[in-house]
């Protein structure tokens, strides 16, 4: 019997470029270009809280203790500026450190980039692209902010709903069947993944060791030999 998943809230870098039909380094690419915010989890700790501050003695935005921003000085002032988090939270405040490369030392609560008077808490390790690659996520709710920005009407209830296994068994089926018509006495499996590995194998999904993997569980699905 399908269970009824409860839906996504995070999708990882591999599972988003499949979601996008596109390819992992094209989900960095819209990291460094600030199109697209991920997310990191906090495991707890107390984290320096600082507030976005225009220097009316210097040029550009500033970054200064929201203690000082926010109320008179106190002996306690340096405990008002860290706050307790836990959970994911939002890479912002990205610094480009190359043509291909950033690193992130701040996160917030929001995934808009942020700006004069917002909240954003420094992290104790400077993160690069690769950490946040091996263990950064992106949040449901920045899919649906993303995709709405480039003018796409989204359906959160798809965006959030994984395939359920009635569906892909019907996948499954299907690509089986065609491949026994496909292969009955004119090829077999290896003369097609081949072919179709020469012709799109710059698309996601197509390689040899993926397309013997589906080919293999879609001929068990439909019972073929």
């Amino acid at each position: 019997m399908a269970i009824e998943l409860p839906p996504k809230k995070y999708y990882s870098f591999t599972e988003l470029a499949e979601r996008f039909q596109c390819e992992v380094q094209d989900l960095l690419h819209l990291v460094i270009e600030r199109q697209i915010t991920p997310s990191f989890y906090l495991a707890g700790g107390r984290y320096q809280e600082l507030q976005i501050n225009k220097d009316e003695d210097e040029d550009g935005i500033h970054l200064f203790p929201s203690a000082v921003l926010n109320s008179d000085a106190s002996d306690d002032m340096d405990e008002e500026c860290y706050q307790g988090l836990h959970g994911f939270h939002y890479l912002v405040w990205m610094l480009r450190t190359g043509g291909s490369e950033c690193v992130f030392n701040y996160v917030s609560k929001s995934a808009e980039y942020p700006d004069e008077g917002d909240i954003v808490y420094r992290i104790p390790r400077q993160l690069d692209l690769q950490d946040v690659l091996k263990d950064g996520v992106f949040m449901a709710d920045e899919l649906v902010r993303f995709e709405s920005r480039h003018g796409k009407t989204v359906d959160t209830s798809q965006v959030n709903k994984p395939m359920s296994t009635r569906e892909r068994t019907s996948y499954l089926n299907i690509v089986g069947a065609m491949l026994v018509q496909l292969t009955a006495g004119k090829a077999n499996d290896t003369t097609v993944i081949t072919q179709a590995v020469n012709d799109y194998g710059n698309k996601p999904g197509i390689s040899q060791r993926k397309l013997q993997e589906a080919f293999a569980a879609a001929k068990r699905s439909l019972g073929a030999s």
